[in-house]
């Protein structure tokens, strides 16, 4: 038995294809325009709790790194859970200037936000 693939070909034309087409872009722009002005509002508030969090999660771990630079120079030592005391290691200085550029960047969006507002 022979088995055939059988092909539909549709040769219809759409009376209304360049109307659609232009009632289509309008209603593109018209939501373009829409979510733009609520982006427009929306983005100065949303920059500004980005940059606060950043701001204060960026100054929270450098204190953290500024404690366990001071424990390692006081030669401290951490005791895990099986009593063992493990001296506390240098904390590395890349990080504290990555940290710094965050803190930096942060300061930086929250001066962009509020001149935005």
């Amino acid at each position: 038995m022979n088995k055939r693939n059988k092909v539909y070909v549709y040769n219809a034309q759409s009376n209304l294809g360049c109307l659609g087409l232009i009632i289509g872009l309008v209603l593109i722009f018209f939501l373009f325009s829409f979510f733009t002005r609520l982006f427009v509002q929306i983005f100065p508030t949303l920059l500004l709790l980005v940059s606060l969090f950043v701001l204060v999660r960026s100054t929270y771990y450098i204190w953290l790194w500024h404690k366990q630079a001071d424990a390692s120079e006081a030669g401290k030592f951490i005791q895990d859970e099986n009593g063992v005391l493990i001296p506390i290691d240098e904390p590395n200085d890349e990080h504290l200037d990555i940290l710094k550029r965050r803190i930096l960047l942060a300061s930086l969006g929250l001066i962009l936000s509020l001149f935005l507002i």
